[in-house]
């Protein structure tokens, strides 16, 4: 069992090859266990779990109880270090490097030798720069469209959370949630663009733009670059990593 533990939703797979299942758990303010037990009610035998998580410690705590007690296995949460599988670590101390993010790029290397470009949009966004030979050159994580628009709705009195339909990507907006809606996508691409463009530059032809996470469909059709949408990066990459291990 491999699990992608973000700060809003757990995402999984069941690698036993060739099979592949794969799925997906909104936890955010929910009691965890039962949502577990409904995903995983049909799964036994499961022998190992491996973990790349962003979660809190306590939420960290819960899934490992569970394991536990649901399949007799602990499981392994990764970290990331200074060199693997292709992949050289370009933080000054690697272990800061999300353990998320690491997966992201381990799996990415394991799809294409080119320059490439790890857009990941979930909670937060992180577009990370891995070159052809493997050396992770850096990255930037912003806020993504949920903390924006909470921020807008925390931060003013008159302005509210759009609804989720409002994803409009036109400037000319005729309503406030219209205007949020559009202001906080609007911004996002751009910035995604920016920052993709940049990473371009640095690593030059021919880089390979990858889009994966849970707002990554959000995103799609507003973005006016050349990309892949891998969804399941993060959790290729876990395998890897997993498969590699003693």
């Amino acid at each position: 069992m491999l699990i992608d533990f973000g700060n809003s939703r757990l995402k999984w797979a069941l690698s036993n090859p060739p099979e592949w299942r794969t799925g997906a758990i909104l936890y955010r303010d929910r009691a965890l266990a039962p949502l577990l037990e409904t995903a995983f009610e049909s799964f036994s035998g499961v022998r190992e779990v491996w973990v790349s998580s962003v979660a809190t410690p306590e939420m960290r705590e819960m899934l490992a109880t569970w394991c536990a007690e649901r399949w007799a296995v602990p499981p392994r949460f990764i970290a990331a270090v200074a060199q693997s599988l292709g992949v050289h670590n370009g933080y000054r101390d690697p272990a800061q490097l999300g353990a998320d993010r690491w997966a992201a790029l381990v799996g990415a290397r394991a799809i294409s030798q080119a320059p490439l470009c790890i857009i990941d949009c979930g909670t937060a966004i992180t577009i990370d720069g891995l070159s052809a030979v493997g050396e992770f050159v850096g990255g930037v994580i912003l806020p993504g469209l949920v903390l924006q628009r909470g921020a807008l709705a925390q931060g003013t009195a008159a302005l509210g959370a759009p609804a989720g339909a409002a994803l409009s990507c036109q400037a000319q907006a005729r309503s406030t949630a219209e205007a949020i809606g559009a202001g906080t996508l609007i911004g996002i691409a751009g910035a995604i663009e920016r920052i993709v463009a940049e990473h371009h530059e640095i690593l030059g032809e021919p880089m390979l733009a990858l889009l994966t996470g849970g707002d990554a469909a959000v995103f799609a059709p507003h973005l006016r670059f050349s990309f892949t949408e891998v969804p399941d990066l993060v959790l290729r990459g876990l395998e890897r990593i997993a498969t590699c291990q003693p």
